[in-house]
């Protein structure tokens, strides 16, 4: 094997590029967009503002926030045609597959799909962020038997969204929530789902397929399916008292306690600190507040017994599901927030390319013959 060839199962600890966009320290349990810490930024802006930050590379001014914010706004409504096919198929499609189908539909319209230039992908980019969010509020009316709610220019990001999909324009406080969790897997370095974004776009394909490929990565339940695991445990377990029994048989019985864990951090993820937060408000006020509870005692358990501590997935399932999304969303919940993060890692990608391309070590079998076999 030559001295060039560095071998590494699953590519783990490879590094396959310079980039500006995320910075992980996974010993310090800290994660920076563009140079600022996610607390600094869950605590101050909006997921326009980080979203701007991603794709442009610096923070919106007032002037370019507003300029922005409308610009996506505007761009929300979905072609008639593709509401025609949601509708059509919505009660038989699985949800990965509808807003993959969404995109797809959407580069099938665009006659400037394989055109190579920076301000075009720019603009394709920002409309799949400003649609994902239509596309799946539509498809969830649709296969509930329901007429669409059409988005609204008024309403930020967040807002937007909670709106579509449940019918009423949601308070300030609530829409806040789910703003912060859109910012907080807004980007995460190059994972499964975004080095796949980037092997795309490699190639030299456009934006369209970039995002799609991305998202059939997080369809793999060790990627982005987590969290709807999380809340079916939650929602097994009988009372917060009983919660740490529960989990004890989980472990005896050799089974994963899913949401814990994670491949970067050596310690807490950050986000999950932050949704650990939002949970708790959000549980002040809902039917159910021992689901929190439950939670915490779960938690609380996971780290005085096994030492490990919770990802971004585990409180991302309770605070999702006090915002009335639907656990089968809840992976969905995940592109629409990551959609900023591909974009920008692709348009990185465009802008210094050179053609991803791995090598795989080859170890079956030598020298055999066609003629020996007959």
């Amino acid at each position: 094997m030559s001295s060039e060839r560095i071998r590494r199962i699953g590519l783990e600890n490879v590094v396959m590029a310079d980039t500006e966009i995320t910075r992980i320290d996974g010993a310090a349990g800290r994660l920076l967009y563009r140079g600022y810490d996610i607390e600094d930024l869950a605590d101050n802006a909006s997921y326009e503002e980080v979203a701007y930050l991603l794709m442009f590379g610096t923070l919106p001014d007032e002037d370019e926030l507003e300029a922005f914010t409308a610009d996506l706004a505007s761009r929300r409504t979905l072609p008639a045609p593709l509401v025609d096919t949601i509708e059509e198929l919505a009660a038989d499609a699985a949800p990965m597959t509808m807003l993959r189908l969404g995109l797809l539909y959407l580069s099938a319209l665009d006659g400037r799909a394989d055109e190579d230039d920076r301000d075009l992908h720019v603009d394709r980019g920002l409309d799949i962020l400003a649609k994902v969010p239509t596309i799946l509020a539509y498809y969830d009316q649709f296969r509930n038997g329901r007429e669409p709610v059409p988005p609204r220019e008024d309403l930020g990001h967040a807002a937007n969204f909670l709106y579509m999909l449940n019918g009423e324009e949601p308070d300030a406080a609530t829409a806040d929530c789910l703003d912060t969790c859109l910012i907080l897997p807004a980007d995460h370095g190059i994972n499964a789902s975004t080095f796949t974004a980037r092997v795309v776009t490699s190639t030299q394909s456009d934006i369209y397929s970039a995002i799609v490929g991305a998202i059939s990565a997080i369809k793999g339940p060790l990627h982005g399916g987590a969290s709807g695991n999380v809340l079916g445990m939650f929602e097994q377990i009988e009372s917060p008292e009983t919660a740490a029994d529960f989990i004890d048989d989980m472990i005896d019985s050799g089974e994963r306690v899913p949401g814990f864990g994670h491949r970067v951090y050596q310690t807490i993820d950050p986000r999950a600190v932050i949704l650990r937060g939002i949970s708790a408000r959000l549980a002040e006020n809902a039917d159910d507040p021992a689901m929190y509870e439950i939670a915490h005692n779960v938690e609380e358990h996971m780290r005085e017994t096994i030492g490990i501590d919770t990802n971004l997935d585990y409180y991302s399932a309770v605070a999702y599901h006090y915002l009335g999304i639907p656990d089968d969303l809840f992976p969905l919940m995940f592109c629409q927030a990551r959609v900023a993060g591909w974009v920008a890692q692709a348009l990185e990608q465009y802008e210094d390319n050179r053609l991803i391309r791995p090598r795989a070590e080859y170890v079956g079998p030598e020298n055999l013959s066609y003629a020996d076999q007959k």
